[in-house]
């Protein structure tokens, strides 16, 4: 199935945010990963993202504007009438852990003809729902993890034909997310008998 995403969360504990007045890791400060299309840190100076164009394969990273969004303008200047792939969602953290994808064929889109992809008027990224994917080959966690993410699966094949997988590790320890098409959401974690169905264990 399709898959759009625009923040993701790594952290040791748990926790729980009412609104955004500050940078979320400016509060929350134990974060392992934490990659988004805003500033997620005021003390972060680095960019958000690199972006390959499908003109001529050149590459470029992206950062943040004024507001601390995403630079759109500098995406759109870079990227022209093409398409725009990511190449790596930089990590914010300060733990340099950069989800990367440097095959060009599974790297997800971000521009599209040169216009910027977006939900609710803010940028995302499409993973196509057949090989698109970003990952961290030097990430071990060695204990409990909780993991947020913003996402929309955009399309639906049917329980085992092709749900999208959030986070996974050579393992093969994974939490699946899926999505009926009818407003209810299953996460389902290999290694335990746990099936979780809007928020509520079923197993």
């Amino acid at each position: 199935s399709g898959l759009v995403g625009s923040e993701m969360c790594i952290r040791d504990r748990a926790y729980s945010v009412g609104g955004r007045p500050d940078p979320v890791l400016d509060t929350h400060t134990s974060a392992y990963i934490a990659c988004g299309f805003r500033k997620l840190r005021t003390g972060y100076s680095g960019s958000a993202i690199r972006v390959r164009r499908s003109s001529d394969n050149s590459e470029q990273d992206i950062g943040f504007d004024a507001t601390g969004d995403l630079d759109e303008s500098a995406l759109t200047t870079f990227v022209g009438a093409n398409n725009g792939f990511i190449t790596k969602w930089y990590d914010q953290s300060g733990n340099s852990e950069d989800m990367v994808q440097t095959t060009a064929s599974a790297q997800p889109k971000i521009v599209d003809s040169g216009s910027v992809l977006k939900t609710n008027s803010r940028p995302h990224m499409l993973f196509d729902g057949t090989d698109d994917f970003l990952m961290n080959a030097s990430t071990s966690f060695g204990t409990a993890v909780t993991f947020f993410s913003i996402q929309h699966i955009t399309s639906w094949k049917g329980a085992g034909a092709g749900n999208s997988v959030f986070i996974s590790d050579d393992a093969g320890e994974y939490v699946l997310v899926s999505d009926d098409g009818a407003g209810s959401s299953a996460y389902f974690v290999a290694g335990t008998p746990s099936t979780y169905i809007n928020g509520t264990t079923m197993s």
